[in-house]
């Protein structure tokens, strides 16, 4: 099954009517490589990112589109918290790592929302 990295990466190949064997050769990767990476069986190295971005010629709009899909195709998350992050917030953390399979879609949309609003400035 393609992640969105990979499903987007598909597309570009396709829209440029290439094969995953001729964009492997001309990136200097292994069939292998780049198929391990569009299902998500190996993360998306950020100089593999890099490349993709050059080698079709990404817009601005596109390259943000396809760093975000990279960034949700990723298996693990890590946080980097700072000193002296409050004990509510690591117990948050915490606790959506635990019950985040358990989240109806519903659910996780009331929280990206919240978030959303912190991103935009809205809330």
């Amino acid at each position: 099954m393609l992640t969105a990295f990979g499903k987007i990466v598909r597309k570009l190949r396709i829209d440029s009517e290439e094969t995953l064997g001729q964009m492997a050769l001309n990136l200097g990767r292994s069939p292998t490589f780049l198929t391990a990476v569009e299902t998500g069986r190996k993360p998306v190295p950020d100089d593999y990112l890099n490349e993709v971005m050059t080698y079709f010629g990404l817009s601005q709009s596109e390259r943000d589109q396809l760093r975000h899909s990279a960034e949700v195709s990723r298996p693990s998350v890590k946080f980097n918290l700072p000193v002296g992050t409050p004990t509510e917030q690591r117990a948050f953390l915490a606790l959506l790592e635990k019950h985040l399979g358990n989240l109806n879609k519903d659910e996780v949309a009331k929280m990206m929302q919240v978030l959303d609003q912190k991103e935009t400035g809205t809330a």
